[in-house]
């Protein structure tokens, strides 16, 4: 269900290794894609700083992901700072009062800002992003800078891109997250079994 790529702490992101993985990789499977370069071990880690694009909510993939993020939460007990769309983050607020686990929220909607977060960035801290594939909901044209701005701005942070799971042939297609029964309804998009609320059950 997911797929991991690997980038050697020494070795950058370049904007010819992003594109091929989005012109092949992405283009030709539908399944989660994380490309993970670890600057330091994952147990040291203090902070993860998870930036989330507008209406990420409303992509399939989107409880898959988040799960993954919960579970790094779980398991290393490092603080969760999310930036997001307010309506987002009514969302992940929401699993958190069920489901809670040490985090934090920021306001976050301009990409063209996208270096305004090295501001905030410290030291043992990981920079998770959620990216896009093209022409879908969630894309904004300033995702093509993130290689530049990953090389040039966080050399020593780890960090990972995030591509959600996609209906690759109704990929703009929008879910009703919004419903009370929230859990319910991801328990109903996600039939593979490693949902939200599959993860949630196991850790009560």
């Amino acid at each position: 269900t997911d797929l991991i790529l690997g980038l050697h702490v020494k070795e950058s992101i370049s904007d010819t290794f992003l594109g091929n993985i989005t012109e092949g990789i992405l283009a030709k499977s539908n399944v989660s894609t994380y490309i993970y370069r670890p600057f330091q071990p994952i147990s040291t880690i203090k902070r993860h700083l998870v930036i989330i694009p507008e209406n990420a909510e409303y992509e399939i993939g989107f409880s898959f992901w988040l799960a993954k993020i919960w579970n790094i939460a779980l398991n290393t007990g490092s603080k969760i700072v999310f930036y997001s769309s307010e309506h987002t983050m009514k969302i992940i607020s929401y699993l958190c009062s069920h489901h809670p686990i040490e985090v934090e929220f920021k306001t976050f909607s301009e990409w063209d800002d996208f270096l305004i977060l090295s501001r905030n960035i410290k030291m043992d801290d990981n920079l998770i992003i959620v990216m896009s594939r093209k022409d879908l909901l969630t894309y904004h044209f300033a995702m093509s800078k993130i290689p530049v701005y990953l090389n040039k701005y966080f050399q020593e942070q780890s960090y990972l891109l995030i591509y959600p799971s996609q209906n690759i042939n109704t990929g703009k297609e929008k879910i009703d997250l919004t419903n009370p029964s929230l859990l319910a309804t991801i328990a109903k998009i996600d039939t593979i079994g490693k949902t939200i609320a599959h993860i949630f059950r196991k850790t009560k």
